[in-house]
């Protein structure tokens, strides 16, 4: 009998630790007012009340998130749209709205250090390549590196060799091939067992989404995403150069608002193809605090296709809100 119930409280116990966090949202706060609270279930959040303030999210679980300005969050990459000084990474410069880096053949530790298109080797500041390189790093922001060369990406055709999806323009590589991407067999919907199915025959676990009622999802698979938008956009004239530690789509000064439309759907792309589902059936208020760059134009750390280590999104993919027409009455 003892056994028994030790059996289903250890079942419960692994079911609850299964089971996905609830965000929820209710009400709007003010500067300096707790935001986000972890809690039992999951995190409970707040609108910050004014356009100009964000929620720093709380970083660990016994801690408070709290409604904080946008100017005083911190570690814009050279290159990015920045309001002051203090945004600006390792004390870079802020130059009509955009972070500038050490120049050529300055001192510097860390790449980001560095301006735009720039890495730092042997204590130097240098170039980026745009033909030879010897990884990611040392190719300008719009290329990636494979068999010593910088290749753009976005370039080949499916049955030509490689073993970088970013390359391929289906951005899919099977048996060292590019190749159209794998597509669900079913609804994005979790299936009862748990397991996502996609027509190459591969299975992925169900994720959780960031949903007030815990509910876990599909990726959808390469082949449903559309990054002809996104790659387009990186070999047109309308690209700023970018930190090479940073996202390929950065933009700062006065590329901001240039192009909106087009910046807006390329990064859309962009973001499926970084964090799948990453706001499936997700609130305003959640995907406010969680994905602020995607929609009002704040940091957000996301992975990217040239670093494999970390990365930022870009500084800016500001969706304009409407104005509402005021009726005659």
């Amino acid at each position: 009998m003892k056994s028994s119930f030790v059996t289903l409280l250890m079942g419960a116990l692994v079911a609850r630790m299964m089971e996905c966090p609830l965000y929820r949202c209710g009400g709007s706060v003010g500067e300096s007012a707790v935001c986000a609270v972890w809690t039992s279930e999951g995190m409970n959040m707040s609108t910050c009340n004014e356009r100009d303030l964000a929620c720093r999210l709380p970083s660990g679980m016994e801690q408070e998130g709290l409604c904080v300005k946008k100017t005083s969050l911190p570690s814009v990459l050279p290159g990015e749209y920045c309001e002051n000084l203090a945004q600006c990474l390792h004390g870079g410069k802020c130059t009509n709205n955009k972070c500038e880096g050490k120049k050529i053949n300055e001192s510097c530790k860390i790449d980001e250090e560095c301006d735009v298109e720039m890495y730092c080797g042997g204590g130097k500041c240098k170039h980026a390549n745009d033909t030879d390189c010897g990884g990611d790093v040392k190719c300008v922001s719009n290329k990636l590196c494979y068999e010593g060369k910088c290749h753009l990406m976005g370039q080949l055709d499916n049955g030509a060799d490689s073993e970088v999806p970013g390359l391929c323009k289906s951005y899919y590589v099977l048996n060292k091939k590019c190749a159209p991407g794998p597509r669900l067999t079913h609804s994005r919907e979790c299936p009862k067992d748990g397991k996502c199915k996609y027509s190459d025959g591969s299975v992925q676990l169900c994720l959780c989404g960031k949903t007030p009622t815990g509910k876990k999802f599909c990726p959808p698979g390469k082949g449903e995403i559309d990054v002809s938008k996104f790659l387009s956009y990186l070999s047109s004239d309308k690209r700023q150069k970018c930190h090479i530690r940073g996202n390929p789509l950065c933009r700062g000064g006065e590329n901001i608002k240039n192009s909106e439309l087009d910046y807006l759907h390329a990064y859309t792309a962009y973001i499926e193809v970084t964090e799948p589902g990453a706001t499936f059936e997700t609130t305003e208020c959640t995907r406010n605090s969680f994905f602020t760059r995607y929609y009002d134009c704040l940091l957000y750390t996301s992975p990217s296709p040239r670093d494999r280590t970390r990365s930022r999104m870009p500084s800016s993919a500001c969706k304009k809100k409407k104005k509402k027409k005021k009726t005659k009455k």
